[in-house]
């Protein structure tokens, strides 16, 4: 599929989910799923109304001919603070189910189950110490002054990113 095409039938897909009635509503705005490029993600506060999305969905993308990835589609539940058990319902996506995950890495925000950011921070400060060490090593012949200088120049850009 050209990439064009490709780009029209997520547009068009993304106006499937707008029609269900279910998701969170952000002052007057109904939000349940987010899309950029091939990624898709959907959703709700309960599981059937996270299921009707789902199926709006896969039956649009059935009418193009289009697959979802079922080994690439997993659901994670946030848990609430105040509930003392969660019963985990069965999610599919046509007829097989859907994987549950405690996290997951979307557009490069780690999730999880807690609804922290403790993982996600943990990550980006090992990616922040291997990028300093490789700094280091690559410029290991340079003075002080000249690494002082990379790496504040680099930590400051990828903090800001």
């Amino acid at each position: 599929m050209r990439p064009y095409f490709f780009a029209e039938y997520l547009d068009d897909l993304s106006l499937e989910p707008s029609n269900i009635i279910a998701g969170y509503y952000i002052g007057e705005i109904l939000l349940n799923h987010l899309a950029f490029v091939d990624d898709i993600c959907a959703f709700c506060p309960s599981a059937r109304g996270l299921q009707r999305i789902q199926d709006v969905c896969q039956a649009d993308a059935g009418l193009h001919e289009i697959f979802f990835n079922c080994s690439k589609t997993v659901c994670v539940m946030f848990k609430a603070k105040s509930a003392k058990s969660t019963v985990i319902p069965l999610p599919t996506l046509g007829v097989l189910k859907v994987k549950y995950v405690s996290c997951y890495k979307y557009l490069g925000i780690v999730l999880d189950i807690e609804f922290s950011d403790d993982k996600d921070i943990q990550r980006q400060m090992r990616y922040q110490y291997e990028a300093v060490n490789k700094l280091r090593a690559s410029f290991s012949r340079c003075s002080n002054a000249v690494k002082n200088v990379l790496i504040r120049s680099f930590c400051r850009s990828m903090y800001a990113s």
